[in-house]
Parts: C-alpha cells; sequence; structure tokens
C-alpha cells in the first residue's frame, strides 16, 4: 500500500524546502528528510547512485534524485512511501 508522495528542493540557506506532498496529513519530519537528503549527498561523491531505497520501521522510501541537474538546480528529490509488506517490482519516474 503506498502511505504517500513528496518532492522537495534542498536550499543552502534554508534547508529542505518541501514543494508538494499527497497526502496532505503525510508525516514527514525534518529528521527524515535530512536523512534522504544526506544520503544522496554521500552518494554522489562515491556512486552518482540516483534512485535509492531506505528501510525505515514499517516503511520503504524510494527516493529519486537526477544527479546530473545538481550542479545546476541543486537537489530535487521525489520520494514515495509504501508500506514495506508490499514487493515493489517496478519504480518508474518519467
Amino acid at each position: 500500500m503506498v502511505i504517500g508522495i513528496a518532492l522537495f528542493s534542498w536550499d543552502k540557506k534554508v534547508g529542505a524546502v518541501l514543494e508538494i506532498k499527497h497526502p496532505e496529513n503525510l508525516d514527514l519530519s525534518q529528521n527524515l528528510i535530512n536523512k534522504i537528503y544526506m544520503t544522496h549527498a554521500y552518494r554522489q561523491e562515491n556512486q552518482n547512485e540516483e534512485l535509492m531505497e531506505i528501510n525505515l520501521e514499517n516503511q520503504i522510501i524510494l527516493s529519486y534524485c537526477d544527479m546530473s541537474k545538481v550542479a545546476k538546480l541543486g537537489y530535487e528529490i521525489i520520494i514515495l512511501i509504501v508500506h514495506e509488506k508490499i514487493k515493489l517490482k517496478y519504480f518508474i519516474i518519467i
């Protein structure tokens, strides 16, 4: 079951800026958003990985950041949160 989806960007002065989330009552802590951002930032230095899976409690968080645009536009990260009991076969970003 999909729990929610969100898009955030990173501002060097402000930090995470939540652009949109669905549903509106989706609980996204600043701590969680910071962890996702830091994971992408760290991976950029080492593997340039764009799609990552984070397991947290009973949730799977899939996050995507187009690393080819980070230098020009900064970090823009989309996340999909699903219940861990769901087996994901495909995750496509258009």
